[in-house]
């Protein structure tokens, strides 16, 4: 023993680029950005509306109304629940009488389904507005985590 201290070991590793990680963690989205994001969203809208949406319409709305909860569960954007849950509801009507034993048949929507079908994009619009890229990332990953975790408890259970 010298009597000499050690040299400061970092507990984490230094990032490289400290400014990239700050406009990536504090940037939001333009308005460009978010329509671009929510176009496809948008087009599956108009094909449920006008009867002709697929299994894959159905899909991408859900997800989308997936994403949404989870922002919501951020607390970024709160007291959007209850609309939120309405659309998920509305969504899962359409689903029950969608699917058949054959396959996906198309079907006419009531008003309501489309009314909550069109507050799932305004509503989403609002939380993008107000969300930063890191916790849009953030928000669509736990969003997938959750849906794989729900298949796989179906798989098991079936």
């Amino acid at each position: 023993m010298n009597g000499r201290k050690k040299p400061r070991q970092p507990r984490w590793p230094a990032r490289t680029d400290v400014i990239q990680v700050a406009m990536l963690s504090a940037s939001k989205h333009t308005a460009a950005e978010i329509a671009a994001a929510l176009a496809p969203v948008e087009q599956c809208v108009a094909a449920m509306r006008q009867g002709q949406g697929t299994a894959n319409d159905w899909g991408t709305l859900a997800a989308t109304c997936a994403v949404a909860l989870v922002i919501e569960d951020q607390g970024v954007v709160r007291g959007l629940r209850g609309h939120l849950q309405a659309v998920d509801a509305a969504l899962q009507s359409i689903a029950k009488r969608c699917e058949t034993a054959t396959g996906w048949r198309r079907t006419a929507l009531w008003f309501h389904e489309i009314d909550a079908l069109n507050e799932l994009v305004f509503l989403h619009r609002h939380q993008m507005q107000h969300l930063s890229a890191a916790e849009l990332q953030r928000a669509v990953d736990l969003a997938t985590a959750r849906t794989m975790q729900a298949q796989a408890r179906s798989l098991a259970v079936a």
